[in-house]
């Protein structure tokens, strides 16, 4: 698992592909921009890996997102709200008996892209808040980690309604305190997320 989350400049040069490929072949394309405006709603799952203080957390994640989007020409601009049941984890942290946990994560983004035909491209930022567990023998300590939230992706229309995604995350959660029974533990935690996922417009 390290070496295939090894580094996050991994997701970013996905990210880079993903979207390049589709813009180029479809760039020389006359035809009318397609309708991306309206209320959408979805699912998505995804994989990822997240940087703690003592080690890597990685895992796997489920969840939905809802949006809107208003397109002016090719041009595409939105908000979207998502909230992801985390699997991610970490055990032995600081080489001893304790365990992190992010047992969710949302986000609350703004979107902008440029329409290619039936291919979106776009670029995705704003806040994110997840919660945390941190346990040792003694007991456990929750709180939740308000940070920020960027990415990009890439969207295609099946049908008029109905879309496919992916798209690459990269979270920063800041540290936070963990008070358990008998110790204090200061923890940063960051992370990586691909996740691919559909949308019905509606």
């Amino acid at each position: 698992m390290r070496k295939f989350y090894s580094s996050h400049r991994m997701g970013l040069v996905i990210a880079g592909l993903v979207l390049m490929a589709p813009a180029m072949a479809q760039a020389q394309s006359s035809g009318p921009a397609p309708n991306w405006t309206g209320v959408y709603g979805g699912a998505h799952a995804g994989v990822g890996s997240g940087s703690i203080r003592g080690g890597t957390a990685t895992g796997g994640l489920i969840g939905g997102q809802m949006g809107i989007n208003a397109q002016a020409d090719r041009v595409v601009l939105g908000v979207e709200g998502d909230v992801t049941a985390s699997g991610f984890e970490h055990k032995g942290l600081n080489g001893g008996g304790q365990t992190f946990k992010q047992k969710w994560v949302g986000s609350g983004r703004g979107r902008a892209g440029y329409a290619f035909d039936s291919f979106l491209a776009y670029g995705t930022v704003g806040l994110a808040v997840a919660s945390n567990e941190l346990s040792d023998r003694s007991g456990k300590s929750e709180k939740n980690a308000v940070g920020y939230v960027v990415g990009a992706g890439a969207e295609t229309k099946l049908t008029e309604r109905i879309s496919l995604r992916g798209e690459v995350l990269r979270y920063s959660l800041g540290s936070g305190t963990y008070n358990t029974p008998v110790a204090t533990y200061r923890v940063e935690s960051r992370s990586t997320v691909l996740r691919a996922g559909a949308n019905y417009r509606f």
